[in-house]
């Protein structure tokens, strides 16, 4: 059993096309990542292109805005579940602060 406080997680700011995403990653094996994401308001998160094999999820804690795959865009807030298939490209866009957990898998 283990137990882990979100402020003791190890986090990097990642740059986006605009603004950043403050990236902390609890568990990142090989075929599953579990962290927490908080992108700044006002930010276009993350560098695009950006895609990777493993499918996503994200459970949007606070904030709102919108996710993209170049082809569809999804207005989010507090309570979603956004779900990427593996390989599909994505990013956000926000006006407001957003925090989301985040779960890559196979």
């Amino acid at each position: 059993m283990r137990m882990a406080h979100e402020a003791d997680i190890g986090c990097e700011r990642r740059p986006g096309q605009k603004g950043a995403v403050l990236a902390c990653d609890l568990l990142d094996e090989e075929n599953f990542l579990l962290g927490v994401r908080w992108i700044e308001p006002d930010s276009v998160v993350p560098q695009r292109p950006h895609r990777h094999p493993l499918k996503q999820a994200n459970y949007v804690i606070e904030g709102t805005g919108t996710v993209t795959n170049g082809r569809e865009m999804m207005a989010f807030g507090p309570g979603d579940i956004l779900l990427m298939e593996g390989d599909e490209e994505h990013y956000f866009s926000t006006s407001s602060g957003i925090k989301m957990l985040e779960i890559r898998y196979l």
